[in-house]
């Protein structure tokens, strides 16, 4: 079990550093910046090394060229990455995601939370449907975004 556990830290690790310099993973930093361009931060509560639906929407729609185009422009990207095991995918980031996960009630994966820079709900994907964003790509999940920005 050990090893399992082990294996999908540095599975998620391996990840996170992948898409370095896009999603962040500092709170703070992405509240500070969101409040500096005045952008809305984008938090995807997220189980990237054994959550489907999460590598899904990943592939389908967060990765591709039209989302992160329209992301640079409009928004501050922030991950929380958890364990089935509800710790953090990032053993440093433990603390921080967990607090996270209960302050803005996270019961699925993947979950999308939509805030502005003073925290301030703007809008969260279990209003709205996955399966409608990856099967409406990219263009469905920013037509969300708008629509919860607004």
């Amino acid at each position: 079990m050990k090893h399992l556990v082990f294996f999908a830290i540095a599975l998620a690790a391996s990840t996170l550093f992948a898409d370095e310099g896009v999603w962040q993973t500092d709170f703070n930093k992405a509240i500070q910046q969101a409040a500096n361009e005045n952008k809305p931060v984008l938090i995807d509560f997220t189980g990237s090394a054994w959550c489907p639906a999460c590598k899904m929407m990943k592939r389908e729609v967060l990765s591709k060229a039209e989302f992160l185009d329209f992301a640079n422009k409009n928004l501050i990207l922030f991950e929380v990455d958890m364990l089935p095991t509800g710790e953090a995918a990032v053993p440093k980031l433990d603390n921080q995601n967990q607090y996270l996960t209960r302050k803005f009630g996270i019961e699925g994966f993947p979950t999308f939370v939509l805030i502005n820079s003073k925290g301030r709900k703007l809008g969260r994907s279990e209003e709205a449907s996955i399966s409608r964003f990856v099967n409406g790509g990219p263009k469905a999940f920013i037509a969300w975004v708008e629509k919860s920005i607004k």
